[in-house]
């Protein structure tokens, strides 16, 4: 599943359970800054397809999470910090088993990237 489909999947549901809470244009609104947060946190944490869809698959099964969340965007004047904050800790839950690069590793990236960049060539040990 690529991002976009995973992006466009979960800001259905959320403008749709927005809908209902907010006027029509202020639901529009939000959904499209959590969609926004959504595929920019996709970007930056990297996920792979497996993190997404369980992303995707958390958001869906925490309805009741969704709902605070919307109770307290309707009071806030900060709405864009209540769902990256939201949704932050979700990514954390997803991306909080993957393995870490040990120095080892670090360096060896570090070096093959620059024999690439100085010679124009793969090393093959990458």
């Amino acid at each position: 599943m690529t991002t976009g489909a995973v992006i466009g999947s979960t800001a259905s549901l959320i403008v749709h359970n927005f809908c209902h809470l907010f006027r029509e244009d202020d639901a529009v609104i939000v959904g499209r800054m959590f969609t926004a947060f959504l595929i920019n946190s996709a970007m930056d944490y990297m996920l792979s397809q497996d993190e997404q869809e369980r992303l995707v698959k958390m958001l869906k099964e925490d309805q009741r999470g969704l709902s605070r969340l919307q109770k307290k965007i309707m009071k806030s004047r900060t709405q864009s910090r209540l769902i990256k904050k939201y949704l932050s800790k979700k990514i954390e839950i997803i991306t909080k088993g993957r393995k870490k690069l040990n120095k080892e590793n670090e360096a060896m990236i570090y070096s093959q990237t620059n024999a690439f960049i100085h010679e124009g060539e793969v090393p093959d040990a990458m």
